[in-house]
């Protein structure tokens, strides 16, 4: 399988009920992705099982927020481990420490959007600046769980503002 469409299938839990090979994923994303695939894993599934064996694909059973991937409970977000200065401030720089925790306590799916991104504080504006489109495209679909932890950790006045660079 490529590179492509195995990523949709890491965190898939497999299980062979009888003639059927259940496919159990944790995000929605995954499984949209993993059904654009099907016709390759079927073919794939016949080759490695048998032509008997049929393909179940399916969301695991939790909250919805988990499902979708691009949010998660306010409870989720507070059982991550809180990040202190001293972790991160190479620069002593506090919008960069406050920023590094909000990443740490972000889950991985939403936080790799992020990861890439140069935060800078303008009054009560957060703004995040992304060097690529697909990572600002996706940290706008991720803005929601973002928004939650920059109230937290800078505070509930806070706004985030999300832009991408013009390149040059």
């Amino acid at each position: 399988m490529q590179r492509t469409p195995r990523a949709a299938f890491l965190d898939a839990e497999p299980s062979l009920d009888g003639s059927t090979l259940n496919l159990l994923f944790r995000y929605g994303f995954h499984l949209k992705k993993a059904i654009e695939q099907r016709a390759l894993v079927e073919g794939l599934v016949k080759q490695t099982f048998g032509p008997e064996i049929g393909l179940e694909m399916r969301l695991k059973e939790q909250p919805v927020a988990q499902q979708l991937g691009d949010l998660v409970s306010p409870a989720d977000l507070t059982h991550r481990p809180a990040v202190t200065a001293a972790t991160h401030s190479h620069n002593d720089d506090p919008v960069t420490d406050r920023w590094a925790a909000v990443l740490d306590r972000l889950p991985r799916t939403p936080r790799a959007a992020f990861l890439d991104a140069q935060p800078s504080l303008d009054g009560s504006t957060l703004r995040v600046w992304f060097r690529y489109g697909f990572h600002h495209k996706k940290a706008i679909e991720q803005r929601a769980v973002v928004e939650q932890l920059v109230k937290q950790i800078f505070g509930p006045a806070t706004e985030l503002d999300l832009h991408l660079r013009d390149s040059d």
